[in-house]
């Protein structure tokens, strides 16, 4: 036993040392790149912004031709910005659109993005490349995985990453796109458009959302992590896919803070993993027409390895008002356990895996919040708040005997994890209105 626990160590402390080193590399080198590198106008193997694109409009084209966007012996004629994103005005810093033409008749529209979650604090920034090394999800899914998930995607020209820089570049197909708002719904048969999380309530849309994701998650159910296209993802087992809420989010919490996630992992440990969007919400999706005949699933930052009901709960929990969930949730999860193309699941099963994943849902939520770690990323206050808010009492809602026989701990921990949860979101609205 002494032999086994000194291997066990040595194995722990290798692991621990080697995610420092990395750490320490990543760390350097982005501060490198930011403070360095583009303060001296060094130029990278792609363009770091839009600015950079518009004074110089070869770059982004030989990359083009390089990737096959355009044929190779094709010649630039102009370049011209498009309009800015309407719904979340603040990622137009990490993103653009631009008309490229080119052999004097030709022209390509493109959606251009940087975002790396530059507006994480540095050491974050360094800590989950070193985490992940080598790994940028939305890269890895266009250049790995789009072609194999039985979605409609935007289509990818080019995605390239300098992962130790934290820096990346994709370029999409440009979609003329409509947009939503509380004052002025879109309802052109034929539009493309965009519906910010705060404003969602078609439950049809949302039905469309889960039933065309089931496919997807039937494809990949229990092979996610054998999958050729899929196996880059780190994630292998149960809740892997969000550990970073003990590591992060449960130093100098109560003891019931981390029994609760502790059991909730054992609950998860041996459930079938599929393919997941990972931040399925409504306003990261372009719905074809209205109502809408067809879904274009975009933004796969986060897409990751998770069990079946992840996207589900995700998707209905933060994507629908309170009194919109309550009453269509049972029957959105028919319909979605119905898509399902498996035998697995039964439709009780999948009910409970949404009660606990509602719970795992504030974890992260609580983590990513609490932590800033989301706070410069381009999503408006007025769906941060939402999320928040739908989170919160999805979370007050749950079946305490219910989670206790499930997760098989006392009730008082699971009560204990719920006034945690109100007194917090209560302290986050306080300090709202004070602002």
């Amino acid at each position: 036993m002494l032999w086994l626990a000194l291997v066990v160590f040595v194995g722990l402390t290798r692991n621990i040392m080697m995610l420092l080193i990395r750490f320490i590399i990543c760390y350097a080198s982005i501060s490198f790149e930011r403070k360095v590198l583009c303060r001296l106008g060094f130029q990278l193997r792609f363009p770091r912004d839009r600015e950079e694109v518009l004074s110089n409009p070869l770059h982004l084209f030989n990359i083009l031709r390089s990737h096959g966007a355009v044929p190779f012996d094709s010649v630039l004629d102009s370049i011209h910005p498009l309009s800015s994103i309407e719904s979340e005005p603040d990622k137009n810093s990490t993103s653009g659109s631009v008309t490229l033409s080119y052999n004097n008749e030709t022209s390509i529209k493109l959606f251009l993005k940087f975002q790396t979650g530059k507006g994480m604090a540095m050491w974050m920034q360094a800590l989950r490349a070193a985490a992940e090394p080598g790994i940028v999800r939305e890269v890895d899914f266009y250049t790995k995985l789009a072609e194999h998930v039985p979605l409609r995607t935007p289509k990818c020209y080019a995605a390239e990453k300098l992962p130790y820089y934290n820096v990346v570049f994709v370029a999409l197909e440009h979609i003329d796109l409509k947009f939503d708002s509380l004052e002025h719904r879109v309802k052109d048969v034929d539009s493309y458009r965009v519906t910010p999380d705060h404003v969602f309530d078609s439950i049809d849309d949302m039905r469309l959302i889960l039933t065309k994701l089931a496919t997807m998650h039937s494809t990949f159910l229990g092979t996610v992590q054998t999958n050729p296209h899929s196996s880059w993802i780190p994630a292998k087992r149960g809740l892997k896919y969000c550990d970073f809420v003990a590591s992060l989010g449960g130093f100098n919490k109560p003891p019931f803070y981390l029994n609760v996630f502790r059991s909730l992992e054992k609950y998860f440990l041996d459930k079938p993993l599929t393919l997941v969007h990972g931040d399925c919400r409504p306003g990261n999706m372009i719905y074809v027409g209205f109502p809408a005949k067809e879904i274009i699933f975009a933004d796969w930052e986060a897409t990751n390895a998770a069990p079946l009901a992840w996207d589900f709960t995700y998707a209905t929990t933060i994507g629908l008002p309170e009194e919109l969930r309550k009453e269509h949730q049972l029957n959105l999860l028919r319909d979605y356990h119905a898509s399902l193309e498996q035998d697995e699941y039964s439709l009780e099963e999948l009910q409970d895996d949404v009660l606990l994943l509602v719970i795992v849902l504030f974890y992260v939520s609580y983590t990513v919040t609490a932590g800033g770690f989301w706070s410069n990323q381009g999503n408006t206050t007025a769906d941060q708040f939402a999320w928040l808010h739908r989170v919160m009492t999805a979370l007050l809602e749950i079946d305490v005997l219910k989670v206790s026989e499930l997760l098989e701990i006392s009730c008082q921990d699971i009560q204990e994890l719920k006034n945690f949860a109100s007194t917090w979101q209560q302290s986050i609205f306080s300090e709202s209105h004070k602002k």
